[in-house]
């Protein structure tokens, strides 16, 4: 085997190697940000979701564990489906003072 085989064959081995990494990482990321039936589980208590309904509609809410599957509060008959809020970006300088809610803007 010459010398550019063997390099040829080294470079191809570490972009496989690579490549095989990047798809573990999309994988994950894909299973991070999925719709999970309320079948399955329900969310965290006071965690905030986007819930996926019968009528196909999405809203963001929080939800509250103590009521099980009436914490879905007045959607709670026609839930199928949430998936946790991904997580916020940072902001430029590292701290979020403000946050509007329903127009509104509410300090953090």
């Amino acid at each position: 085997m010459n010398k550019m085989t063997m390099l040829y064959r080294e470079g191809m081995a570490e972009l496989r190697a690579e490549n095989e990494q990047l798809n573990q990482r999309i994988a994950e990321l894909e299973a991070a940000q999925h719709w999970i039936p309320v079948s399955e589980r329900l969310p965290e208590d006071l965690q905030s979701i986007i819930v996926f309904t019968k009528d196909r509609k999405t809203y963001i809410i929080r939800f509250l564990e103590l009521y099980g599957r009436e914490g879905f509060g007045s959607l709670s008959d026609i839930v199928t489906h949430w998936m946790p809020l991904p997580v916020l970006p940072e902001s430029p300088n590292n701290t979020q003072t403000q946050t509007i809610v329903y127009g509104k803007e509410r300090e953090e």
